[in-house]
């Protein structure tokens, strides 16, 4: 489900998070609450009343963040899986805007994603890194895009891993101008 609201001349977007964190669920719960008024659902609005609770009661020894669960001692933090989630979700759309690759298989495709990822790191990268702006045509503009911003390129065996997931509403919250369509592409 996506809502979007108008907040001090900003639009802000927000999709339900995944399903399999409850925590990361209620905290974008409690977002959408705040921007929409949509309201809370109760097994959300539990987790962060215990939460709050846990954190006012350790006089806030116990961070929020902590209290709900999001943050880890080793591992992937919840705050990291999204990030990658965004770079799956983006690297699964640019495998079918791009005609060479859409009908190929995955470990196909991720091989020729690779191979272009490769060409355009020796090739182009050096000397478009410090551009304004990136190149208008795809796959460069996401190459760039991701090498600029320090997104690291999953390698042909994860990329192909990456590429036979479907394509799941991950979470996205936004401030700013940016809308997001229905199937989440920037408008």
């Amino acid at each position: 489900m996506r809502t979007r609201a108008r907040t001090g001349g900003h639009e802000t977007v927000t999709s339900s998070p995944s399903r399999s964190d409850p925590a990361l669920r209620a905290v974008f719960d409690l977002a959408e609450h705040l921007t929409s008024c949509r309201p809370i659902p109760a097994d959300s609005r539990e987790l962060l009343r215990q939460a709050l609770h846990e954190g006012i009661t350790s006089g806030f020894e116990v961070s929020l963040y902590a209290a709900l669960g999001l943050k880890t001692w080793g591992g992937t933090s919840a705050l990291r899986k999204v990030d990658l989630l965004r770079r799956d979700r983006v690297l699964r759309r640019l495998r079918k805007t791009v005609p060479e690759w859409k009908d190929l298989s995955s470990s196909a495709a991720a091989r020729a994603m690779s191979a272009s990822v490769k060409r355009y790191e020796t090739t182009r990268w050096p000397r478009e890194r410090d551009q304004v702006a990136g190149p208008a045509t795809q796959p460069y503009s996401t190459w760039w895009s991701f090498l600029r911003n320090g997104i690291a390129i999953p390698g042909e065996r994860q990329l192909s891993t990456i590429l036979k997931m479907e394509i799941q509403d991950g979470f996205e919250f936004r401030a700013g101008p940016t809308i997001l369509d229905a199937k989440g592409a920037q408008r």
